[in-house]
């Protein structure tokens, strides 16, 4: 006898039939439950492009340095912050049927229900294109999802706008700080510049040259001083012996004046001098200068003169005398002077260098100051162009090309997919029982079995006869069964619903502790 046997396995399945339309019904009532209770999802979503600067670089450059992806990077970071999302699900009361929710369930909630989705066009390897990226928030009510994807927009341009204009401010008032700090600076420096050669203005590193020219011309005028000295004294010499051989005559016909002895001194150094240096020389100008003074010195004696009958008296001779003590005195207080000149000059070039060393410091930090100046304010000059362009919204931007709309209907769960794979769920997990427990048993049920197992030939075999009586019981017990898990566990679902907890805030807790509406959403859309 083969081991197929076709009837043996219907007469199985009809005695696993009630069984499996048990557990069958069981799953699918489940399932239907489910696909009812599941708390609908409303999607809706606002698309925002980003828009390039609207005036060209080249004649206006923003000073926000930053991307557009970085931009949006950053946004969505200040936009999923605890208390924004907090206050965002406070101000629309989404978690209102659930009083005992957590401030950390709700961040979680709203951070699973917020997406953004990024978008390039026309991208190429030198152009990044525009860049378009949506927004969107999914709620159990439509209009609640696209007031919240709304506000969550409007969060979005605001802080793109605060974010750029407040960088563009703060970039004006660095460069504004650093022209005022630079321009303190040099206004401190000029005064110490002044100070400095108000201080040493006898010792300026720009005068230095005039200042040994004047001890060249002070030291030639000492020579001078040296020889009008020694042709006084000769002349004193002279008077002093006239006057003590009392013979005028002879004196005054043998002597000169000291001038007249003087200018002869001088033009004899003028004659010289002129065969080495040129008429407009230093030297050459401030011996004419003297030459003319003893001209019209001895003009002067020769007008005054008092001659008697060709003699001199004693009286005259010691006038004279007189005048030549007075020249040497004169002289002596000229060459005094023009030491002390010559020692205030001599300081004031030996005091030079180190002045000129600290002005040339001063200087230096002056200039690097002042280029530095000059800089921030070309800066400060861009940074204000720039600040404007932000200010006015010229400058790159985010702007809604679509609104926010109330959506038509909800985008889950699909209640027919999960419905129907509820039900061919609960079929496969019923054969799935029947053919474990069919497996498991080692019970002897047909003749074939007993002649491998026992070795034992069967004539015949007898089977159970059934009575009216049992077979109706038994489809009314089947019956009452299916009928009784098909209406009572959706009767038991609905009274749990409606007079204890409502099943899709239970089934939202259980969803959320255990990742289960992910796995739903994952399986069934």
């Amino acid at each position: 006898m083969s081991d197929f046997d076709l009837k043996y396995f219907f007469a199985i399945f009809k005695r696993w039939l009630p069984i499996l339309l048990v557990i069958w019904s069981l799953i699918t009532g489940i399932a239907v439950a489910v696909a009812l209770l599941l708390p609908p999802v409303y999607r809706s979503s606002a698309s925002i492009l980003v828009e390039s600067q609207q005036i060209s670089e080249a004649l206006a450059r923003s000073t926000v340095d930053i991307s557009s992806l970085e931009q949006i990077q950053v946004l969505q970071q200040q936009l999923m912050t605890r208390a924004n999302l907090l206050q965002i699900a406070d101000d629309f009361d989404i978690y209102k049927a659930e009083p005992g929710l957590s401030p950390t369930e709700i961040v979680d909630r709203m951070t699973r229900s917020t997406f953004f989705d990024k978008a390039q066009f026309g991208s190429t390897r030198n152009s990044p294109g525009a860049i378009i990226f949506d927004i969107s928030f999914e709620a159990n009510q439509a209009q609640l999802a696209a007031d919240v994807t709304n506000q969550l927009a409007t969060l979005i341009l605001e802080q793109n706008v605060r974010i750029r204009t407040g960088r563009a401010s703060e970039t004006m008032q660095f460069f504004q700080n650093s022209v005022n700090d630079l321009g303190a600076q040099l206004a401190k420096l000029e005064g110490e510049i002044l100070d400095f050669k108000n201080a040493n203005d006898d010792a300026l590193p720009d005068s230095l040259t005039f200042r040994r020219d004047q001890i060249t011309i002070l030291q030639e005028r000492l020579l001078q001083l040296d020889r009008d000295e020694v042709a006084l004294r000769e002349a004193k010499d002279s008077l002093d012996a006239s006057l003590e051989t009392n013979d005028g005559q002879t004196a005054l016909s043998a002597q000169t004046t000291p001038n007249q002895q003087a200018l002869a001194a001088l033009r004899n150094e003028m004659a010289d001098q002129s065969a080495i240096y040129s008429d407009t020389n230093p030297k050459i100008i401030a011996l004419k200068s003297r030459i003319a003074s003893l001209e019209r010195l001895v003009r002067d004696e020769a007008s005054t003169t008092v001659s008697i009958s060709g003699t001199t008296t004693p009286s005259t001779l010691a006038g004279q005398l007189e005048q030549v003590i007075s020249r040497l005195a004169t002289v002596q207080q000229q060459r005094g002077g023009i030491n002390a000149q010559i020692g205030e000059l001599a300081d004031s070039i030996k005091r030079t260098p180190a002045n000129e060393v600290k002005l040339n410091s001063l200087e230096r930090s002056y200039e690097n100051i002042r280029i530095q100046f000059i800089d921030s304010q070309k800066k400060l000059s861009e940074a204000a162009t720039g600040e404007q362009l932000e200010l006015r919204q010229k400058g790159e931007r985010f702007e809604m090309i679509e609104q926010p709309t109330v959506p038509d209907g909800p985008i889950k769960p699909n209640r027919r997919l999960i419905a129907g794979g509820g039900s061919v769920v609960g079929l496969i997990l019923a054969g799935f029982i029947a053919l474990m427990f069919e497996f498991m048993n080692k019970s002897i049920r047909r003749p074939n079995e007993l002649l491998k197992q026992l070795e034992i030939q069967t004539f015949a075999t007898i089977p159970y006869i059934e009575t009216k009586g049992e077979i109706v019981r038994g489809r009314l017990l089947t019956t009452s069964w299916i009928m009784a898990l098909a209406g009572g566990i959706p009767a038991a679902l609905y009274l749990f619903h409606y007079y204890y907890s409502p099943l899709d805030l239970v089934f939202q807790n259980l969803a959320d502790k255990s990742g289960l509406a992910d796995l739903v959403g994952k399986i069934f859309g």
